[in-house]
């Protein structure tokens, strides 16, 4: 990416904004070509043209996950790695409020024993209420990501759901 001095009102290879220019470029080449063998020298002398990765895995790289509620606190693994979260979706379809808790777990919960990291208040109305959470540069979760829905707010809460209560929509990668 070069940009012309000219254009820019540079006019010298001293002046400090060019340099960082220079240097910039430079660095883009290396992002670009890790892997390419080049010197140095040939990295500040070479063109590189940087295109975006293919997605290969969902909408902008991340997976989804759906669950319907179940008769109990519905602990389940989403991811049993390291990982991002991206987004929330969560309907309630009761006439409660539940709760959404987030676990950095690379297994289902033990629900009332491990300690969740997010706590999600899931809105009541038998008609459908909900709550979207994106989370643009997503939330790390670096043992994996476990999830539970429970009836009550406090971490130590066991209270299970009925079935068909609580629908949740993840995105993760």
């Amino acid at each position: 990416m070069a940009i012309p001095s000219k254009q820019i009102g540079w006019s010298n290879e001293s002046n400090l904004l060019w340099q960082v220019a220079k240097e910039l470029e430079y660095l883009t080449k290396v992002t670009a070509n890790v892997t390419t063998g080049l010197t140095d020298t040939q990295l500040r002398a070479t063109p590189v043209p940087i295109s975006p990765r293919p997605n290969t895995t969902g909408a902008n790289g991340t997976t989804p996950y759906k669950l319907i509620s179940l008769a109990t606190t519905n602990a389940n693994v989403i991811k049993a790695s390291g990982g991002n979260l991206y987004s929330v979706i969560a309907i309630g379809l009761s006439s409660t409020v539940r709760y959404l808790k987030l676990y950095n777990k690379a297994s289902a919960p033990t629900v009332g024993t491990d300690v969740p990291v997010m706590t999600i208040p899931v809105p009541a109305n038998t008609q459908g209420a909900g709550i979207s959470i994106p989370f643009s540069m997503g939330v790390n979760f670096p043992l994996g990501i476990a999830m539970a829905i429970t009836s009550g707010f406090a971490d130590n809460d066991t209270g299970a759901i009925l079935a068909g209560e609580v629908i949740i929509n993840l995105t993760y990668a």
